[in-house]
Formats: C-alpha cells, structure tokens, sequence
C-alpha cells in the first residue's frame, strides 16, 4: 500500500475533489486504469480489475469511468462502427491519433509533429479556430496483414479498402452480371459499405454500385496498397480520385456550412 509520498498529482486531485477515499478499492482502480494507459470498455475494464482482485461491481466502474471524463482524467472515445464507449487516460499536454485493425480490433496510438502541423496550417488557412480534434485510421496491422490471404471474397474485404476485382470463379453468370453493372475482371474499386447479410457498395469509374451479399461471396479480389498504383492502366486508376477532384474543385471557394 501506498504510502502517500508517491501519489501522482491525479490522485491528489481527485481526493480533493472528493471522488475517492485514500486507499479505497475505486482508488487502486483508478491507479490500474492510470498505469494500463490503455482505451478500455466498462465491461474489458471490469473484467480486468476482476483478474487483479479488484471486486467492483460493474456499474461502479462505470460510474467511475464517467467520473473521471467528468474531472478531466478521461477522454470518451468511439471507434469506428463499435458500439459501446472506450475511455482512455487523459494526460495532459499530449496528443496521439489511433490506428484501427479492421481484422483484430487492435488499437495502436501515433504521434506525429508534422501531421499536427499540416492540421494546423489547414484549419488557419479556414480561418478556423479549432479547440481540439481526433483522428482514426482504419486500416489492417502488420500481423493480421501477414496472415491475411493474397485473394479474399469480396465479402471480407474491409470499408475503405481498394481491391482488384480478380475472378468470379469461372462462373460466366457472374461474370455477366458484373459486366451488367459496368464492372469486369482486373478493375480496381473501393469498397464503401459492407457489412453482414448487407449489400456490398462500391465505388467503381466514379459512381456506386451495389452488390448482394451472395454474389459478393463469388467475387475475389485481391487488396492493393492505394499508395502504390504503378502499373494501374488510365482506365483503371483509383476511382474515388476523379471524385475527390471534382469535390476540391466545388469547395475551393472556401469555407461552406451545412
């Protein structure tokens, strides 16, 4: 047990504060939560205070976890298409950005100078005066990227991810069907959407176009690094390119409400 000397500033303050009594048990919680610098949910939390015979009830980490957004000790953070809440420290002076894998969940934090100064340097040039921001990249870890197979049904691909439409497996209905809908064999695309039982949407030559989830199952493709396209035919460039250029020419007037 501590003996005071050491405590961190953030438990001082929170005994001032009045949320936690010296050395309780929602104390050494808070402690773990603080040391794991970690982006936890209630129930992830729970289980390890469990592990490390902390006996709380669920709805006390909860609560504490709410409590400490409340006190500046924590950040609220949503992930992509989860559902329920992280919390993560909040240490102050700092700033990261996260990495998502799409395939694990896994979630990795970046600090990058430059990347903060391009930010910047875009929000002056608004005239924006930004107060704070989050950025999330989704994407596939190396790990899960080694594992992951050359080919995959375009079911498992993930939103966001540019893929090269390779085979229907020899099915010459398939391959009609793609051709109905302006598609064919070795094109590039991106997935906008997908998701299970749900019609896989993707960006293809500049438009949309949606594919049910059976077919989607027939189709494979293969993921390509949007950050090297050598080799990609002028009819094949990446299609969300054309429609970002048309957007950049509709917003160069500036800053526009909604």
């Amino acid at each position: 047990m501590s003996n005071g000397k050491n405590d961190i500033p953030e438990i001082e303050f929170l005994r001032s504060a009045g949320l936690f009594e010296p050395y309780s048990m929602e104390e050494r919680a808070f402690n773990l939560f603080w040391e794991l610098d970690r982006h936890f949910t209630i129930e992830e939390f729970h289980r390890i205070l469990h592990r490390s015979g902390l006996q709380l009830p669920l709805e006390s980490v909860g609560a504490m976890l709410s409590d400490l957004v409340l006190h500046g000790l924590a950040h609220e953070v949503h992930f992509g298409r989860e559902k329920a809440l992280r919390y993560e420290p909040l240490h102050i002076g700092e700033h990261h950005d996260h990495l998502i894998c799409i395939s694990c969940g896994g979630i990795s934090e970046f600090e990058s100078p430059e990347l903060e100064t391009v930010q910047s340097k875009a929000v002056e040039g608004k005239g924006f005066r930004p107060f704070r921001h989050t950025l999330q990249i989704f994407g596939v870890c190396p790990e899960c990227d080694r594992k992951r197979d050359k080919a995959i049904p375009l079911m498992k691909a993930g939103v966001g991810e540019f893929v090269k439409i390779e085979s229907c497996g020899g099915d010459k209905a398939c391959i009609a069907h793609l051709a109905a809908m302006g598609l064919r064999e070795g094109q590039v695309v991106e997935v906008l959407s997908a998701g299970e039982d749900a019609p896989v949407i993707l960006l293809a030559g500049g438009g949309r176009v949606g594919i049910g989830a059976e077919l989607a199952e027939n189709i494979t493709v293969k993921p390509i690094d949007v950050r090297d396209t050598t080799g990609v035919d002028d009819d094949r460039t990446i299609p969300s390119q054309q429609c970002r250029r048309r957007r950049q020419r509709r917003h160069r007037k500036g800053w526009r409400k909604r």
